[in-house]
């Protein structure tokens, strides 16, 4: 049902048909930590650290609370085995974990988990899903290999990398594609080039050549490609367009601060090279090249011609 966690607030809930994912952001000056007192008891989950929060204290615990009460009162049921909870926090002085119950069952706190088909990680790095990603894509290479011993026709064997192979190499890279690392970037372009070497055969020689040759982008193109049209589609839906707002007081004067999509400010690196900045700076220069394109278009010598 889509009102089944109407009591999280919008901006906290993520919901797609039965998967629901709430995110609260933990004040720790608010809430404060506790510890264990093993010396009356020593808790069988008890962390290296010793520092955890009451679920009493989170809204998280709220949150599942009414989530099941809706749910029992409309005769359905949650699965508490299926239930997890995965703890963002990069200090490296105030680690914590938490006690959060469902139906009297604590939820497994886990270090990575599995969200519409994207591996998502306590370290938000995306080393296990381009792990993923390029394990699962090697296994589809099977089939390509296997026409190629059958047709030397190059666009087949192209439709068919595109259409098994490259879309699992591109699953979800709006997402991820900014934050990758130097090293998930040659892996993930090694699949191709591998790929690239049985379409075109022995007549193989260079990648940037025959890249060339089969009229094909290296997948850090295309996925700078597949970023900016998932930007651009966001400025036309309510519900995302939100996350690129338009400057205010725009002029023509030509300055690095006249940029007409407004930039979220970022204090640290991790969150700079994220998603939603790294598409925000996207539509900005997009935006410039329109504008150079449109006054060369203008110019006196092309009226002239």
């Amino acid at each position: 049902s889509n009102n089944n966690t109407d009591c999280v607030p919008e901006e906290d809930r993520f919901k797609y048909f039965d998967d629901a994912t709430v995110l609260e952001v933990i004040n720790l000056l608010n809430i404060g930590l506790s510890s264990y007192r093993v010396r009356e008891r020593i808790p069988s989950n008890i962390p290296d650290h010793n520092q955890f929060i009451q679920g009493e204290h989170l809204k998280s615990q709220q949150y599942l609370n009414l989530i099941n009460k809706w749910t029992e009162e409309n005769l359905m049921a949650l699965n508490e085995k299926k239930t997890k909870s995965i703890i963002f926090n990069f200090s490296k002085k105030h680690k914590f974990t938490t006690d959060l119950l469902l139906k009297n069952q604590r939820i497994e706190i886990v270090e990575q988990a599995k969200l519409l088909g994207l591996i998502l990680t306590s370290d938000l790095k995306w080393n296990e899903n381009t792990n993923y990603l390029i394990k699962d894509a090697n296994k589809r290479m099977v089939m390509l290999r296997a026409a190629s011993k059958f047709t030397s026709d190059k666009a087949v064997l192209k439709q068919i990398y595109y259409s098994r192979v490259r879309c699992k190499l591109e699953q979800s890279a709006a997402v991820w594609s900014s934050s990758l690392t130097q090293k998930n970037i040659k892996d993930l372009e090694r699949v191709q080039k591998s790929a690239v070497r049985i379409i075109i055969g022995k007549s193989y020689e260079s990648y940037t050549e025959t890249l060339k040759e089969l009229d094909m982008k290296r997948l850090s193109e295309r996925r700078d490609l597949i970023c900016l049209k998932f930007a651009k589609t966001s400025l036309r839906l309510d519900n995302f367009k939100k996350l690129f707002p338009m400057q205010k007081n725009i002029h023509d004067m030509e300055t690095r601060q006249n940029e007409r999509y407004h930039v979220v400010r970022s204090y640290g690196k991790r969150y700079a090279v994220s998603a939603i900045p790294s598409m925000q700076k996207l539509l900005n220069k997009e935006h410039k090249k329109q504008k150079v394109a449109l006054k060369s278009l203008l110019s006196p010598t092309n009226y002239a011609m």
